[in-house]
């Protein structure tokens, strides 16, 4: 298998001989790309994709503090009898935003 995009890339990955050569020497980590079929380089495609995992991330963080305050103050300073813990709260659906 040959892409025109890959004759600006190593040798070694220009050319992909079969599943085992794939498998083998091409797909060493399922969390980096093992051939580049985009316009980017790698190292551009690599800090993308850094760049839009760190902003899942903080996302995701940011969201969890701002349910676990909710769920603190509301346990603490309006005394909830009804809570029954983060995750049970979390799991049912409440909206904590």
């Amino acid at each position: 298998m040959f892409h025109p995009r890959l004759d600006r890339q190593e040798p070694r990955f220009c050319h992909i001989e079969g599943p085992e050569d794939f498998y083998d020497n091409k797909h060493l980590n399922s969390d980096l790309i093992c051939v580049n079929f985009t316009d980017l380089s790698d190292d551009e495609f690599y800090t993308s994709l850094y760049e839009a995992n760190l902003a899942l991330l903080e996302n995701y963080h940011n969201g969890a503090h701002r349910r676990v305050k909710k769920q603190l103050y509301e346990l603490y300073g309006e005394r909830d009898t009804t809570f029954q813990g983060f995750r049970h709260s979390y799991a049912n659906g409440t909206n904590l935003a």
